[in-house]
C-alpha cells in the first residue's frame, strides 16, 4: 500500500471527524499555549470546522499535484496573514499525529504514521512556499518610492482678501501692458486685451477653487452616507482624496469597516475608531493614529514605517509581518496584540502595556526603545531585542 493509500485509509477510519479537529485545538492548547494568541479572534469551532475541510480536501487532492499546489499555497499565504511562523509548522505536525493516535488507538500504525509525516512534510513546505511568496510580494509593493502628494500650488490666491486681489490685478495688467508695448500695440488695445485676460485668468482660478471645496465637500458627503456599510470602495476613494488634499480626518467612526489596501501615507485619523476595522496591506507611511481605537482591528502587512500610535488601543489587534519602523507607540494598550514577523525597529515603546497573550515572535525590535520588564509579560521566543540578541527557548 502505498502513501496516498495510507493517508486515505487511516483518514477515512476516524470516527467523528468533527471531534478529531476540536482534540486537535485542545492538544495545542495544552501542549503550545503560546500559540493560543493567533487564535484570540476566532471561534474554536469555526477554526476546527476549517481544519477538518482543509484536511478533507487536501487527502482528496493528494492524486492531483497540481490542484494540491493550487490550494496549499493561497493556504499559506493566508496563514502568514495569521501570524503563523515556519517554526509552528514542526509543532502542528507533531500535534496532528498526536491527535490522529490517540483517535485510532490500536487502529494507529508506523505505516499510517510515516505516511503522514511524509504528506505533512509536503504540505507544510508548498504552505512555507506561498507564505514567502507573498511576503515578497508585499515588500515589493510597498517599499515603493513614496510619490509626493499634490497640493494647489494656488491656493495662497484663493485666500487672498480682495484689496490685495486688486493690487495683483493691477500688477498683473501693467505687465500685460509692458508686453504688448514691446510688440507695438495701440495703447487702447493693449489696455483692454491686458484687463480682459487678467479678469479671465482670476475668474478661472477662483472658478477652480470652487470646484474644488465642492469635490471635497462631496468625499464627506461620501464618507457620512457609507456609515453603518462595512465595504465601499466609493468611501475608500474619498477618503484617500482627502488625504491628498491634505484634510484632517480625526474622529471618524470607522468601526468594522473594510479598509483593504488604502493609501493614507501622511493622515490624520487621531481619535478614530477603527475598532475590527481591515486596513490588511495598507500604506500607512507616516499616519497619525494618536489616541485612536484599533482593538481587534486587522494590520496585517501594512507598510507604516513613523507611524503614530501614541496611547491608542491596539488590544487583540493583528499586526503580523508589517513594518513599523521607527514609529512612536507611547503607552500604547498591545494587550494581546499579535506582533509576530513585525518590523519594530527603532520604535519608541516607552510604557507600553502587554501580557502573555501579545505575541512577538519574530517580530525585530532591533534599536527600539521599550522596558525589558514588560518584554517579559509577553511571548517572544524568537524575536530579535534592541540589543541585537535572539530570545530563544531556555
Amino acid at each position: 500500500m502505498d502513501t496516498i493509500e495510507l493517508v486515505e485509509e487511516s483518514f477515512a477510519k476516524l470516527p467523528d471527524g468533527k471531534k478529531f479537529a476540536e482534540l486537535f485545538y485542545q492538544r495545542i492548547s495544552e501542549h503550545s499555549p503560546h500559540l493560543m494568541p493567533l487564535f484570540a479572534n476566532t471561534s474554536m469551532t469555526k477554526m476546527a470546522d476549517k481544519l477538518l475541510a482543509a484536511l478533507t480536501a487536501m487527502v482528496a487532492a493528494l492524486h492531483d499535484p497540481e490542484k494540491l499546489q493550487n490550494m496549499l499555497g493561497p493556504l499559506g499565504q493566508r496563514h502568514l496573514s495569521y501570524g503563523v511562523l515556519e517554526s509552528h509548522y514542526s509543532i502542528v505536525g507533531q500535534t496532528l499525529l498526536q491527535t490522529f493516535e490517540e483517535e485510532l488507538g490500536e487502529e494507529w500504525t508506523d505505516d499510517y504514521a510515516a505516511a503522514w509525516s511524509e504528506v505533512y512534510s509536503n504540505a507544510a513546505q508548498i504552505m512555507q512556499e506561498g507564505a514567502a511568496k507573498a511576503k515578497a510580494q508585499n515588500q515589493s509593493t510597498t517599499e515603493t518610492v513614496k510619490k509626493p502628494i499634490k497640493t494647489g500650488a494656488l491656493a495662497w490666491l484663493y485666500s487672498l482678501p480682495v484689496p490685495k486681489l486688486l493690487i495683483l490685478w493691477l500688477a498683473l495688467s501693467v505687465v500685460v501692458l509692458e508686453i504688448a508695448a514691446i510688440y507695438g500695440v495701440p495703447n487702447w488695445t493693449r489696455l483692454l486685451s491686458a484687463c480682459s485676460l487678467v479678469l479671465l485668468i482670476m475668474t478661472m482660478l477662483r472658478g477652480n477653487n470652487d470646484a474644488e471645496k465642492a469635490g471635497i465637500l462631496e468625499c464627506w458627503k461620501t464618507i457620512d452616507s457609507s456609515h453603518g456599510v462595512k465595504t465601499s470602495r466609493a468611501r475608500q476613494i474619498a477618503m484617500e482624496r482627502l488625504n491628498e488634499k491634505k484634510r484632517a480626518m480625526n474622529r471618524l467612526d470607522l468601526a468594522e469597516v473594510c479598509l483593504i489596501k488604502i493609501s493614507l501615507d501622511g493622515a490624520d485619523l487621531s481619535d478614530s475608531n477603527l475598532s475590527g476595522a481591515d486596513l490588511t496591506e495598507s500604506s500607512l507611511a507616516g499616519a497619525n493614529f494618536t489616541k485612536a481605537r484599533l482593538d481587534k482591528a486587522l494590520l496585517v502587512s501594512v507598510y507604516a514605517p513613523q507611524v503614530d500610535m501614541s496611547f491608542v488601543t491596539l488590544a487583540k489587534a493583528n499586526l503580523s509581518s508589517s513594518n513599523l519602523e521607527k514609529g512612536s507607540f507611547l503607552f500604547c494598550n498591545m494587550k494581546g496584540a499579535n506582533l509576530s514577523g513585525a518590523n519594530l525597529q527603532g520604535a519608541n515603546l516607552t510604557g507600553v502595556l502587554m501580557d502573555k497573550n501579545t505575541y512577538l515572535s519574530g517580530a525585530d525590535l532591533r534599536g527600539a526603545i521599550i522596558d525589558d520588564s514588560m518584554l517579559d509579560q509577553a511571548y517572544t521566543i524568537g524575536m530579535i531585542r534592541p540589543d541585537g540578541s535572539v530570545v530563544t527557548e531556555v
